[in-house]
């Protein structure tokens, strides 16, 4: 008996210790269990997140992106209303100045013809004129040379403030100017020209002299002062003197002049 109690105890011992292992090996499972779903909610959790984190992001960008479009939409609108505005400006500032200039051109058009017209009866009226064919010459090249001395009383504004002026002469096409000077009661000139005519390319027996401010290098700055015609034919082979009076654009309508000019001139025609 006694052995057979030990027997027994030693049963329940060894059940007991069995139970107890598999309590321990069950509460480890659950453990492991456990850290595996908390694992899984972790990585659940971290994935949600990181897409919320993403989300937040995209938003960001494209809020970001739309600014900064609507900013560059915006800049885009306002240099376009500043080219189209510009562009206006610039559109009327051109009809302004074509419009001036047209202005001028008729003006100085019609100021040619007047003292085109005065060249004639001076000429007309002339004692020292030579006799000539003028119908063997008409045909044929010839040069206008001129020798200019003084320019004396142009208007009280353009001397007072001794205004940057130069001479120029024209006949048809072709163009001579004068060096620069600087306007005084009398302005010594002393410069010689020559101005080819050539009857194919212009028909005008009329030689301008005219006097212009220089305000800038552009033509179409400068400004009218006076001027004068001359029939060059007249001092053809007869080299003359000549003192004449400088008539602005306004002149003829008052009989008053705004300059005088000393010169001698003659015509040579090609032999």
């Amino acid at each position: 008996k006694t052995k057979m109690r030990k027997e027994n105890v030693k049963l329940r011992s060894i059940r007991k210790e069995v139970e107890i292992k598999l309590l321990e090996d069950e509460r480890l499972q659950r453990g492991k269990e456990q850290k595996k779903q908390e694992n899984i909610l972790y990585n659940l959790q971290k994935a949600q997140n990181e897409q919320d984190e993403s989300i937040k992001n995209s938003v960001r960008t494209l809020n970001t992106f739309q600014r900064e479009n609507e900013k560059k939409f915006n800049t885009e609108m306002q240099q376009i209303s500043q080219r189209t505005q510009k562009s206006k400006t610039a559109r009327d500032v051109s009809t302004s100045k074509i419009d001036s200039r047209r202005e001028k051109e008729i003006k100085m058009s019609t100021w040619r013809e007047s003292v085109t017209k005065t060249a004639r009866s001076r000429s007309d009226h002339s004692t020292h004129r030579t006799e000539y064919k003028a119908k063997d010459y008409e045909n044929k090249k010839g040069i206008v040379k001129l020798n200019i001395k003084t320019i004396r009383s142009l208007p009280q504004e353009c001397v007072a403030k001794s205004k940057s002026i130069y001479i120029q002469m024209q006949i048809g096409l072709k163009e001579k100017k004068s060096k620069t000077l600087k306007a005084s009661s009398i302005v010594d000139v002393n410069e010689q020209f020559e101005i080819e005519f050539d009857p194919k390319e212009t028909q005008d027996k009329e030689l301008f002299i005219e006097v212009w401010i220089k305000n800038g290098e552009r033509e179409e700055e400068n400004e009218f002062v006076a001027g004068v015609a001359v029939l060059f034919f007249d001092y053809l082979n007869f080299p003359q003197k000549l003192d004449l009076k400088l008539i602005g654009d306004d002149d003829e309508a008052t009989d008053s002049f705004s300059g005088e000019i000393s010169m001698d001139i003659v015509y040579q025609p090609e032999k």
